[in-house]
């Protein structure tokens, strides 16, 4: 960080984030306990069912509440079916919050920069608020995704692939990281990679064939909730425009028309559209976590089920790449913009401009922050930086 923001940083930023961090985190947390989150109870129900031999997905399709986790998560979450669901909730978020603290100090370290400063930061996410009231994975993956992003920076392959594997198991949206990787042609990097990947799906697959098929069914039918508010990609506000909202008991959005078909070309259009100013940003960079940010925020843009919650991931290569991008007034513009409460959303109900504009805040905040990174690296390029 040049030596004037960094002492901009400590003049205005950090009160500012101190009040943004008490704004957000105390409410969550006061939130948090209250009674057991419905995604969290959604997860407990399905390894419930899993453990009593019951098709853990179709039933909560039916209730219009879809798990999409895959069958090797659902085997990890057997020893908490042991306990009641407010005891595995603490367990859970006890184990959260470790996972997102263990992020921020690896991040901090390899970066040289004061871990307070980043849990400032993780504590005025709206991201980080959602995922522990809701009980949401984000934090446990959190590690994964800065183990692979350490290990990539410091060249050790094996690492790398191992830790991305587990993340595209998990998370399919992370496969444009193995694109990524064969972009670099880091073969040993994509073998672990498809190796433990793999080995999780047969771990998935014990569980039982047809509970495989039961969670690609649910994948294939769980488009209803694109246009959910915490929904921050882009297919998510094309289906909100022109789509009617089954995301919620009581739809929040009401579209500008009715049109399916243009729903489904301007999402796939879009989608190819980011992807193909992705590609051309990285391969115009050298630097490697710019490359990370670039894909990292994009994964989220394109993913159908791009959820806010998921922004946390985002940080270790934002930390490392958003103090010197040239424009930091737009970032600032988008994290103002990714700020705006879930709740504020869930609780109203908007006309078809609001949909379009502000009531979409987390697709315009993404949007902005990565044309933000996607530009400011060309032009760096471009200038010779």
């Amino acid at each position: 960080m040049a030596d004037g923001r960094a002492k901009a940083f400590r003049i205005y930023g950090i009160p500012l984030l101190t009040i943004v961090a008490a704004l957000t985190i105390i409410p969550s947390l006061w939130n948090t306990f209250r009674e057991v989150p419905l995604d969290f109870a959604v997860f407990m129900m399905s390894a419930r069912w899993l453990r009593q031999g019951i098709d853990p997905y179709q039933q909560l399709l039916a209730l219009h509440a879809p798990n999409a986790n895959p069958p090797g998560f659902l085997v990890a979450l057997l020893p908490l079916t042991l306990t009641s669901d407010g005891m595995a909730f603490a367990i859970w978020t006890a184990g959260a919050t470790l996972g997102l603290v263990f992020s921020l100090e690896k991040t901090a370290g390899a970066l040289k920069v004061p871990l307070a400063h980043l849990l400032l930061v993780a504590a005025g996410l709206q991201g980080v608020a959602a995922s522990l009231r809701f009980g949401q994975v984000t934090l446990w993956l959190m590690p994964l995704m800065t183990l692979a992003w350490l290990a990539d920076r410091d060249g050790h392959k094996d690492a790398a692939g191992a830790w991305l594997g587990a993340l595209i198991y998990i998370k399919p949206f992370v496969g444009v990281f193995a694109l990524y990787m064969v972009w670099r042609r880091e073969w040993r990097t994509l073998r672990t990679m498809i190796l433990v990947y793999l080995t999780l799906a047969m771990v998935g697959l014990a569980a039982g064939i047809g509970v495989t098929a039961s969670w690609l069914e649910t994948l294939r039918t769980i488009s209803e909730k694109t246009p959910h508010v915490v929904n921050a990609s882009w297919p998510a506000l094309v289906a909100r425009i022109f789509t009617v909202d089954l995301s919620q008991p009581e739809p929040a959005y009401r579209p500008w028309m009715v049109l399916p078909a243009v729903a489904s070309v301007l999402s796939l259009g879009g989608t190819l559209a980011i992807g193909l100013v992705s590609a051309w940003a990285v391969q115009r960079t050298r630097n490697r976590d710019a490359q990370w940010a670039i894909l990292a925020v994009s994964m989220l843009l394109m993913s159908p089920l791009g959820w806010m919650y998921y922004i946390p991931l985002l940080i270790p290569p934002l930390a490392a790449t958003i103090p010197s991008v040239r424009r930091l007034d737009l970032v600032l513009i988008a994290g103002a913009i990714l700020w705006v409460p879930s709740n504020l959303l869930a609780r109203n109900t908007f006309g078809p401009l609001a949909t379009a504009t502000y009531a979409s805040p987390y697709t315009w905040g993404l949007l902005v922050l990565w044309a933000t990174i996607c530009l400011g690296e060309t032009l760096e390029v471009a200038r010779g930086g």
